[in-house]
């Protein structure tokens, strides 16, 4: 693809999977950051877990997301969605 994608990092080192977490404190930097940049803006988010996309680092799905636009880069695996190719024009 040819068009710039804006990525937006937001550090959260208080996130953990695990009980104790405040997830409450995790929510408002996430909130500030979605009311900063997309205020009065219709805005669409979807979570992509790296766990679903085994054999791949971290730095390797965000570069396949950048690069495509979509975490949809094998038309054989099957996924969410994939199977049915209800999602076929991101």
């Amino acid at each position: 693809m040819n068009f710039s994608i804006p990525v937006y990092s937001i550090s959260l080192p208080e996130y953990r999977v695990e009980p104790e977490t405040d997830w409450l404190a995790v929510g408002r930097k996430l909130d500030n950051l979605i009311m900063t940049r997309f205020q009065g803006k219709r805005l669409a988010i979807r979570g992509i877990g790296l766990v679903d996309h085994s054999g791949r680092s971290l730095e390797e799905l965000i570069s396949t997301i950048l690069e495509l636009g979509t975490n949809k880069y094998d038309p054989h695996r099957k996924g969410l969605y994939y199977a049915r190719d209800e999602v076929s024009d991101i």
